[in-house]
């Protein structure tokens, strides 16, 4: 879902309908944004030394571009407050992109952030939530 739907309530409605979320999230939500940018960036500054976490990638090619995306996962315990106040939040996601226009021969580049009540165990759906953006997870 994007920024626009993540939202507390929804989040809790989709978990009481026994489904999962995969919420992006962006700036509109300033100081949860900023904190899970600084987790990532303290995660890269160590190097990922002694923590928890989880890497993927993926290429995709269509309408005449290329694009690469680069996911790092966080559990939640690197950021408790949001794991009680977005309900069952499992995992935080940063996605790198790398896309470029084959017609124009240019390259974009952009980083998001998405939170999950998908465990973290489960790395790979995370991923695909992801690149099928509009979708709901369903199930346990």
């Amino acid at each position: 879902m994007d920024a626009m739907g993540t939202q507390k309530g929804i989040a809790k409605l989709i978990r009481l309908k026994k489904s999962h979320y995969v919420l992006a999230l962006k700036k509109n939500h300033k100081r949860f944004y900023n904190k899970v940018a600084q987790a990532f960036s303290r995660a890269d500054e160590l190097n990922f030394n002694a923590m928890v976490y989880r890497q993927g990638s993926s290429d995709d090619y269509g309408h005449h571009r290329i694009e690469k995306r680069q996911y790092t996962i966080l559990p939640s315990m690197y950021l408790p407050r949001y794991q009680q106040e977005w309900k069952n939040c499992q995992a935080f996601i940063r996605v790198e992109s790398s896309r470029y226009c084959l017609t124009k021969k240019e390259e974009e580049i952009s980083c998001c952030y998405y939170i999950t009540s998908l465990p973290f165990q489960r790395h790979k759906k995370m991923c695909d939530a992801i690149r099928g953006l509009w979708g709901i997870v369903t199930g346990k």
